[in-house]
């Protein structure tokens, strides 16, 4: 696979679709890794540089939430654990932005630092956090 030629070099990129098989069983199995670099290499290029990260929903205040729709009361009681996750290979400069996805068990919280964004804003933060605390 290379890089389609619409892509800047530097630019960050979608995982191609048929490589997308290989991607979420990589990232399956880091489900359970407490951590944000991912032990196995990306299937592209064989480095291991892949990571994946959670920015949790905001929680509904309960007595907002009470005067809301019930679709909307509905919808926020299945997404308890509810985050948008990014998974990216930090060498191909590859990515899968996940909206509306669960958080595994071990997830923090929150990272100090780093919030909602653009998925190129959150994975340079994440990458600047990594450099200068070494993961989670």
């Amino acid at each position: 696979m290379t890089k389609p030629d619409d892509i800047v070099d530097g630019a960050w990129w979608v995982v191609p679709r048929e490589l997308g098989r290989q991607w979420s069983e990589v990232f399956r199995h880091a489900w359970n890794q407490p951590s944000i670099r991912v032990e196995a290499p990306y299937p592209n290029c064989g480095v291991r540089a892949l990571h994946q990260f959670y920015v949790r929903h905001r929680r509904a205040d309960p007595a907002k939430l009470a005067q809301a729709p019930q679709w909307l009361q509905e919808k926020a009681r299945r997404y308890v654990n509810g985050a948008d996750g990014l998974e990216w290979c930090a060498h191909c400069r590859v990515y899968n932005h996940i909206m509306d996805k669960s958080v595994p068990p071990w997830w923090p919280e929150s990272v100090e630092g780093i919030g909602r964004g653009a998925p190129e804003y959150v994975m340079e933060a994440v990458t600047a956090h990594v450099v200068a605390h070494g993961d989670l």
